[in-house]
């Protein structure tokens, strides 16, 4: 190991830990069907609004939002970086690759769209983290009964 290299990033190499940008929610009409109807998880900071689509092959999209009632552009962006390096890191509590494709029962696969959204600014990121993990806890549960009925 080189000097100034620390064991953990060793360790991490096998672990598939990036965010690619094929995973990151775009588009103004999928916004907007996330906003008229979807399911709402809440935590004291935090908001997980998720939707389920049949779709022809699986995938599963996440947006990071800030309003702007939470301060300027720097602080937004903060909170936006500290939402998204939470899922980075456990983004295998909410992967759901089993559950989203096809099945005997089904014929199409699922697709689904998910978008975390500040409550309020006044949060430490190991807060942030504690409540993103425990909304990708309670949606993967909420997924998993109604995706099996």
């Amino acid at each position: 190991m080189k000097k100034g290299q620390s064991s953990q990033s060793s360790r991490l190499v096998g672990q598939r830990l990036r965010l690619p940008r094929a995973a990151i929610l775009r588009g103004k009409d999928r916004f907007q069907s996330l906003f008229s109807s979807s399911t709402v998880l809440r935590q004291p900071h935090v908001q997980l609004r998720f939707r389920v689509n049949p779709s022809t092959k699986p995938s599963q999209q996440t947006a990071f939002v800030v309003s702007k009632r939470h301060g300027n552009a720097v602080t937004r962006n903060r909170l936006k970086r500290q939402m998204r390096e939470s899922y980075r890191k456990n983004q295998h509590a909410w992967r759901l690759e089993s559950e989203l494709g096809p099945n005997r029962e089904r014929e199409h696969a699922l697709s689904i769209d998910a978008l975390f959204m500040i409550q309020t600014s006044d949060i430490t990121s190991k807060q942030l983290e504690t409540e993103m993990l425990t909304l990708m806890a309670e949606g993967q549960e909420r997924l998993k009964t109604w995706v099996h009925g």
